[in-house]
């Protein structure tokens, strides 16, 4: 994020409430790609604005990670959930909603046939493993170093490209934390993105 406009909120406010979190949230923060923001405190958000506690102004580069490409409260998005949760918030069965989206997603791409739905990208990353393991019969995952698929044990590997690790058209498999046990590496193979060659020499040599 960029500070675009300095508001005259009380200031400090984004520190305190972000010295409160660190006690009660472990890291301090909800994602480690904060981290670059620890202090920033939102408030609230409109178009392509946040506000910080603070009343300091910010253009949002980040929105969200992605998922907010109509930016913060559209308002033809906040009248239509507003309605929906008119009728329920959730239910543990099929519903209208379910159908209608499903039925989008499937006319929108000619390649999609029928559709699962999950909660987060870190599921259906694993849905889409377990099925290719499945159909294929082969267990080994070909993934790029410095790509992130989730936190799953078996691809939270090598995310951070990490210096010295085996050659450079063949890293090593790096798991990211404490706590991975060493056999999730086992059906890794690590490539450096962008090396066409190094991409040909590991499929010639696993299949």
């Amino acid at each position: 994020m960029r500070n675009e406009i300095g508001g005259a909120g009380q200031q400090d406010q984004s520190a305190g409430l972000t010295a409160r979190l660190a006690n009660v949230l472990a890291g301090g923060m909800g994602s480690g790609g904060r981290y670059e923001h620890r202090d920033l405190f939102i408030a609230k958000g409109k178009g392509a604005h946040v506000e910080d506690a603070d009343g300091k102004r910010y253009i949002d580069y980040m929105l969200a990670f992605g998922p907010l490409i109509l930016g913060h409260a559209p308002r033809v998005l906040s009248e239509a959930i507003a309605q929906s949760l008119e009728t329920g918030i959730m239910f543990g069965a099929a519903c209208e909603s379910e159908l209608l989206l499903a039925e989008e997603v499937v006319s929108s791409f000619p390649c999609v046939d029928k559709v699962r739905f999950t909660n987060s990208g870190t599921e259906a990353v694993q849905s889409a493993l377990r099925l290719a393991r499945a159909y294929t019969g082969r267990d080994k995952i070909l993934k790029f170093e410095g790509h992130f698929h989730g936190w799953a044990d078996n691809v939270f590997i090598s995310v951070k490209p990490v210096a010295h690790m085996g050659l450079a058209s063949h890293p090593k498999p790096v798991p990211m934390t404490p706590g991975q046990p060493k056999s999730v590496i086992d059906d890794i193979v690590i490539a450096t993105w962008n090396d066409f060659t190094g991409i040909e020499q590991i499929m010639a040599r696993h299949g």
